[in-house]
Formats: structure tokens, sequence, C-alpha cells
């Protein structure tokens, strides 16, 4: 869990891009943003990877993403050991694997979270000016990375990578740079666009 909440931080360096590259780039934000505006719900698998200082081996972990719109998100690690997290509007509810808690009105770590995932969804967080940010088309996909511009945030993680598809517009892999050693990288598979998802999901 605390791995994940990491991913609210974001931004890149990069020297002034010729003008039809920022068109491009300011296209593929704007198809993205256009194209999430007709989705209704999100499902998926991921595959975590943490590396750390702290451990001697990567530590995995797998499980399934869902999302309605929308601002309904779950987040459950079904391996190695369960737990999961739920976002339904200002509710934010939490399994840890022992008892579940919920806060009505959410608090400053789940408003953070919200803002990141419904954010990296639409695309809305590519505009943040909070973050600076360069895209690099890679041909079906494109690779958007992110460096926090709070100097607290920096000491917190380096650099944050979303790599999108291109057709489907549908984020493939994230990858959360802690340090020169550290990192936690998230890879999301079978996913599902405008299926229904159970509303008990989001409860």
């Amino acid at each position: 869990m605390k791995s994940f909440l990491f991913i609210i931080l974001l931004a890149v360096f990069a020297s002034e891009p010729p003008k039809d590259f920022e068109q491009a780039n300011a296209d593929f934000i704007r198809d993205l943003q256009e194209y999430y505006t007709k989705v209704s719900t999100i499902q998926a698998e991921f595959h975590q990877q943490k590396v750390s200082a702290l451990f001697t081996e990567t530590l995995v972990s797998r499980g399934l993403f869902l999302y309605s719109r929308p601002d309904k998100v779950r987040w459950e690690q079904k391996s190695p050991t369960p737990n999961y997290f739920i976002l339904n509007g200002n509710t934010f509810i939490q399994f840890d694997g022992k008892e579940v808690s919920k806060s009505a009105n959410g608090n400053a770590q789940s408003a953070m979270i919200k803002k990141f995932i419904l954010g990296t969804i639409d695309g809305s967080l590519l505009q943040d000016k909070s973050f600076t940010k360069t895209l690099k088309d890679e041909g079906a996909s494109m690779l958007v990375q992110l460096v926090p511009n709070d100097k607290r945030m920096k000491k917190r993680v380096q650099l944050i990578s979303l790599q999108f598809n291109k057709k489907s517009k549908l984020l493939q892999q994230l990858k959360i740079v802690e340090s020169e050693i550290e990192y936690t990288q998230i890879t999301f598979t079978k996913q599902l666009v405008n299926k229904p998802i159970a509303t008990e999901k989001f409860n």
C-alpha cells in the first residue's frame, strides 16, 4: 500500500523541443482526454515489482484494478497477502488484511491518491502545472516522464514514467523511481473497457 502511495508525485527535465514535437505531444494529451470522456469503466489485472534497499529480493504482488466513472476506484492486491483500498466519491475504504477502516470524508492522503489515479486515467494530470513533463513517442506507445517540482517531493521520488498504449489510450505500465537503486513498477494487463462492474465492488 505504502509503495503505491508514492504514485502521487511527478515530472521531467527537458531542453526546448521543436514546435512540431510540442504539437504532437499536445495532440496526444488532447486525444487522451477526449477518449476518456467516453470511458465509463476499466478493469485490469496488475503485476507490481518493488525493488528496495530494505529487501534482498524483489517484492512481487498481483491483483485487480477497477474504475467506474466518475470517481470510483478499487485497488485490490490478491497475492502474496490480500488487501485493498477503495475510493468512492469522498469515501476512502481500506482493508489491511485484518480489518476494514472507512473515512466518510476522506483525508489528505486519500485525496492525493484520488487526484493521481483519476488524473492519470483521463490525462488531466498531464496538464497539472505542479509538475514538469516530457513525452517520448516509442512507436506503439507514448512514454510520459514526470518529476516533482516540489523539493520535498523530490526527496521521495526522482522520476515517474507512465507508458500509454497509443492505440487503446490505456495505461500499460507505471514506474516510480525513488532513488538510483529503488523503484516500483506496475504493469497492467487484460484490460477491459466499458464492461459492467458490480456496485458492491466499491462499497
